[in-house]
């Protein structure tokens, strides 16, 4: 049983943490595309 929660949450630590990468990113993304356009004008 214990080695059943451990399992989940560390499945869950890393999901969380995969997730919070993802969206890391994307905000980095569309913020370098801000920061283009906005030079070109």
């Amino acid at each position: 049983m214990a080695r059943y929660i451990f399992t989940i949450m560390v499945a869950t630590a890393a999901f969380i943490a995969i997730l919070g990468f993802c969206i890391g990113c994307f905000i980095l993304y569309q913020w370098k595309q801000y920061q283009y356009r906005r030079a070109q004008h």
